[in-house]
């Protein structure tokens, strides 16, 4: 894989990640409501509780670490079922973004590799000449395309609610951010362990994802169901991605 390929496969791993948990639930109930019973549950009746309360979700916020062939990646996502986001990522030399979407609108202001991966002829125009802007575009044009479907939470429900085959393992109780849970453990798609941390009162939504094979990472969940209108850039922080393409044409 190329540099610049490996810079959208961070991207996409990011978001796919969100989706490895097959659950989720309603963050204002947390606390509230008593035992969620999932502690007597056995790991996969756990799982499928948790699998069931992520149809509903109509928001989440999602805060990620890990390493991946060595290089540390940060990322957080806030996304909600009207297909909105506020998100950001740093995958290290590969560069990484910040991203807004708000309708069919989408701004991503990329840096390092991510501006090239985004404009692949004119080598880093994007770095010299708009470093620092938000490119603007619609959501339907295929060089946005991709980055929109990190904001798509429906998708990310849809493959996790189909992919019932896992087999889990119950492990005991922990705290999580001052939230009392339940770990099941078990495998991704590639076969890598993880644990899952099942909400243990209130709705039995997901506090963190622990990631262990030969790529780690961690991921926290918060914001269950908390609607949000993202903050769009001001036109002086933006460029629109047309002017962006005529720039790199000249210098290619």
């Amino acid at each position: 894989m190329t540099s610049k390929n490996r810079a959208w496969a961070v991207a996409a791993c990011a978001a796919l990640a969100l989706a490895v948990t097959g659950c989720g639930g309603d963050d204002k109930d947390s606390g509230k409501g008593g035992d969620s019973g999932v502690e007597k549950l056995s790991a996969n009746e756990i799982a499928d509780k948790a699998r069931e309360a992520m149809k509903s979700a109509t928001a989440l916020k999602a805060k990620l670490e890990g390493v991946s062939e060595g290089e540390k990646t940060t990322a957080e996502f806030t996304l909600n079922k009207a297909g909105n986001c506020d998100s950001s990522m740093d995958a290290g030399k590969s560069g990484g973004y910040s991203l807004i979407k708000v309708g069919d609108d989408i701004w991503m202001k990329p840096t390092g590799m991510m501006g090239q991966a985004m404009v692949p002829t004119g080598g880093d125009v994007v770095e010299k000449k708009f470093k620092g802007k938000y490119i603007h575009d619609t959501a339907t044009n295929p060089a946005m395309k991709a980055m929109a479907g990190l904001c798509d939470i429906k998708r990310m429900q849809k493959d996790t609610t189909e992919s019932q085959d896992q087999k889990w393992t119950k492990g005991g109780t922990a705290e999580v951010d001052g939230k009392k849970a339940v770990a099941i453990e078990g495998k991704n798609s590639e076969g890598d362990p993880m644990t899952l941390y099942v909400a243990a009162e209130g709705k039995p939504y997901p506090l963190k994802v622990e990631l262990k094979g030969k790529d780690k990472a961690t991921i926290l969940y918060t914001g269950w169901d908390e609607d949000f209108t993202p903050k769009k850039p001001s036109a002086a922080e933006t460029v629109e991605l047309s002017q962006v393409e005529q720039e790199a044409k000249k210098a290619s």
